[in-house]
């Protein structure tokens, strides 16, 4: 579950952090990694990154983001079985 930004801020283009609860659900669920993805509505660079299971925060370099913008993120929590677990929010930068 995505917890920052939440859905529909607006963030300073310097500072958007993308923060979110890891999957402990089902009893048992054994999560070996996330990806996350920001990406814009419409022209310009998409950031794909694979993080660790244990990650729960990722902050976007500014130099990806554009002013008065706005982004979409995912959040993709991998299962060891290879099910998958999306959460994504929409954000604007100031």
């Amino acid at each position: 579950m995505v917890t920052a930004p939440s859905e529909n801020a607006v963030v300073p283009r310097d500072a958007v952090v993308i923060r979110w609860k890891r999957v402990n659900r089902p009893a048992g669920v054994k999560i070996v990694s996330q990806q996350v993805i920001v990406s814009p509505d419409g022209p310009g660079a998409t950031l794909e990154i694979e993080l660790p299971a244990t990650a729960t925060r990722l902050t976007v370099p500014a130099e990806l983001v554009r002013p008065r913008s706005a982004y979409k993120v995912e959040v993709i929590a991998r299962e060891k079985s290879g099910n998958q677990t999306i959460t994504q929010v929409a954000f604007r930068t100031r």
